[in-house]
């Protein structure tokens, strides 16, 4: 978009026996009338007033670029020939696009709806009796009504549509002064009719408190000058009683002599803080009921009612301990929950030097992760499998562990005499089901690690260079690897290493690992 940008458009204003026809140009950046003229006929002196107005006020530098419609007006030679005069570049909207020109139907939108549409402009007759031209008038209006597109931006919006109102009201007043008796009386009479027809189709507004305060005033002062007739402003009120009107008035009164407005004590809101604990406890613990909630925050230091905890958790969108723990048992959660007693193990190949398959079998802890590499073979026969099974047993109550599953695939490999070996030790075999390696994630897990750190790295000679390399990182998976599933601690626990001293590097696998330490002081 250029640096400078002026839409321009023509649009009638109906007043009660003819049209005004408005010119306005608007700076496409700030959205701000730079140029306006407004007249009762639609020649092309029309346009050229609004565009001397924009060029005494904007006074625009090199590159504007003038965007109005194809009317007659700003297509003649004279509006051209002040265009080319001041350099000014002319970009017309395409014919019977509206869109092109949108910004300008915008305003004039915004214009008909806030200002012309608010009221009834006065006749060409009654306008002459008061020396002023429905075009001030207007204009007026227009002035006010970009006070208050203006005052939006800045946050005064209401400041400024309330002045608006006023306004138009003390300009009804002067009007109202300049009338004869007769004409006012008529006035009056044909707005009681058109306001009693309003209040038959549309139910009662809801009136504002300035709205108030201005027929307040009015009323007070039509009693007045009612020499106490009440029947005659009685009748004055259509949209509230008199009763209504009297009662706001002594609202007035009353709120005058109130200096300080008293606060209705009430329950203090929960603390974001405490409401947030309620929500932790309720969703990590699904099967807890409101008093179960209850007695664990008051262990922690809080008193809370059940109501309160009920309450925050409905605005939280938390459904009670029956329905909130109807979906809680999840795969993931009861492996959790029996991770420390479940053992997996598998096989996995690996292609030597010499294009020689080697099989590898090995266990793992699923609670600690820790990893026990059962052998190497490239003849992974019955009696072979059975023993490593009964190795790792013997293992197993050295460690002292005592697990209760044992999981592994459903593979030729593992022999019955395999599964008879656990089971002779008290632990329960389970195979997973066919073509499901997620079943047994944990192993599948061990080995992507091992040949992404260690075997995609390394040319392997035979089987004893194969259970040499294993052995090497198993150590140090076990006992020097932070895993992520226990956070960032090691299989094999570790005492915690001081603060002070250098920090060391352990090379393993060649320098294909890296282990750091801190030295002793």
């Amino acid at each position: 978009m250029p640096k400078h940008h002026w839409i321009g458009d023509i649009t009638p204003i109906a007043i009660q026996e003819s049209w005004l026809s408005l010119a306005v140009l608007l700076d496409a950046r700030s959205r701000r009338v730079v140029g306006w003229a407004m007249a009762e006929h639609t020649r092309t002196e029309l346009a050229l007033g609004a565009l001397a107005m924009a060029l005494q006020r904007g006074r625009p530098g090199a590159g504007l670029v003038h965007h109005p419609d194809r009317n007659c007006q700003y297509t003649a030679a004279a509006y051209q020939a002040c265009l080319a005069e001041r350099g000014i570049s002319c970009s017309m909207s395409r014919a019977e696009d509206c869109l092109d020109n949108a910004m300008a139907a915008r305003f004039f939108a915004t214009l008909q709806a806030a200002v012309v549409d608010t009221r009834t402009w006065p006749m060409r007759a009654a306008c002459t009796m008061r020396k002023l031209h429905p075009a001030s008038l207007t204009m007026l209006g227009l002035v006010a009504m970009l006070f208050v597109r203006s005052s939006i931006t800045r946050g005064g919006a209401m400041f400024w549509s309330v002045l608006a109102q006023l306004v138009a009201v003390l300009l009804d007043l002067l009007t109202a002064r300049r009338q004869p008796e007769g004409a006012k009386d008529l006035e009056i009479a044909v707005l009681r009719h058109q306001l009693r027809m309003l209040e038959r189709r549309q139910p009662r507004p809801r009136l504002a408190r300035w709205e108030r305060l201005t027929l307040v005033l009015l009323v007070t002062r039509l009693r007045r000058l009612a020499l106490g007739t009440r029947e005659r402003w009685s009748r004055s009120l259509v949209l509230v009683t008199p009763e209504t009107v009297l009662r706001w008035h002594r609202d007035l009164v009353r709120r005058k002599w109130t200096f300080r407005r008293h606060h209705h004590a009430g329950r203090r809101p929960t603390d974001a803080a405490l409401a947030a604990l309620i929500v932790r406890l309720a969703t990590e613990n699904p099967r807890w009921g409101y008093a179960r909630v209850q007695g664990e925050l008051g262990k922690l230091g809080h008193t809370v009612g059940r109501t309160t905890i009920r309450a925050v958790l409905r605005r939280q969108g938390v459904p009670p301990a029956p329905q909130r723990g109807q979906g809680s048992s999840t795969w993931r959660a009861f492996l959790a929950r029996h991770r420390d007693q479940i053992v997996a193990c598998d096989f996995f190949t690996v292609e030597t030097l010499w294009l020689k398959t080697v099989h590898v079998l090995f266990f793992i802890e699923v609670g600690t992760r820790r990893v026990y590499l059962a052998g190497c073979t490239a003849h992974p026969t019955a009696a072979w499998v059975t023993q490593q099974a009964r190795n790792l047993c013997w293992t197993l109550q050295e460690a002292g562990a005592s697990p209760r599953f044992l999981i592994h695939d459903r593979d030729a490999k593992f022999p019955p005499a395999f599964d008879a070996a656990f089971a002779s030790e008290g632990i329960a075999v389970a195979r997973t089901p066919y073509r499901a390696p997620t079943a047994n994630a944990y192993a599948e897990r061990w080995v992507r690690s091992a040949r992404a750190e260690c075997l995609d790295h390394l040319l392997i000679g035979g089987e004893r260079h194969l259970r040499r390399v294993l052995a090497e990182y198993v150590s140090h998976y076990n006992e020097a690897r932070p895993h992520q599933g226990l956070d960032q601690r090691c299989p094999v626990p570790r005492t915690a290493a001081l603060p002070d001293g250098a920090v060391r590097r352990r090379k393993r696998l060649g320098g294909l690992i890296h282990e750091y330490y801190r030295e002793a002081a």
